[in-house]
């Protein structure tokens, strides 16, 4: 069975996740997680160390960011020289996370026999515009499973586009009410692409 995006087979899972995603009552996020997961497995045949690589050093990274500027909003009246410390470190964190995710992609692309992953160049840029967008202040997600969710959402990952996480954030962890006007708008921008 294929699931590529444009295939039949894909629309009825996208119908399944959308059923599943409305009779569940809350925490919807959940059902989006868990179908895209399936979808990133099932479409690189269980290839998913580069992405779980990436996830784990985001979430990390970004929450000693976020843990280090919520210390440089509280010690606003201490010493320029620990606000210096404090950012030095954010800078350094974000160079280690960007290497990281850079250095992955590098590999998979000049060195690997196996070729690249599915998304990798997606799930990277994806990753590094969060990382920065926490380094600047935005608020970091404490929860893995959220920050993967990101990474990977299903709709997203093969085609795109690359959507910052502030802008998609409500919309993915939110627990949005049906509404058929929604819906059937979805299925025509799916048809018309």
């Amino acid at each position: 069975m294929s699931l590529a995006i444009t295939s039949f087979s894909f629309f009825c899972f996208l119908a399944l996740v959308v059923l599943v995603y409305y009779i569940i009552p809350k925490n919807r996020w959940i059902v989006l997680w868990l179908a895209s997961g399936f979808y990133y497995v099932y479409i690189t045949k269980g290839n998913i160390l580069p992405i779980l690589i990436s996830t784990v050093s985001l979430w990390l990274g970004s929450m000693l960011v976020a843990k280090n500027n919520l210390k440089i909003k509280q010690n606003i009246t201490e010493s320029k020289a620990l606000k210096k410390k404090c950012k030095l470190f954010n800078r350094r964190i974000i160079s280690i996370i960007v290497a990281i995710n850079v250095g992955l992609l590098l590999y998979y692309k000049f060195y690997s026999d196996t070729g690249l992953p599915l998304a990798i160049s997606f799930y990277t840029l994806s990753g590094i515009a969060y990382i920065v967008d926490v380094y600047k202040g935005e608020d970091s997600e404490n929860n893995i499973c959220k920050v993967s969710l990101l990474l990977c959402f299903f709709p997203l990952v093969t085609q795109g586009p690359i959507v910052r996480h502030k802008k998609i954030k409500n919309t993915l962890y939110r627990d949005n009410q049906f509404d058929i006007d929604n819906i059937i708008w979805g299925i025509i921008v799916i048809l018309w692409g």
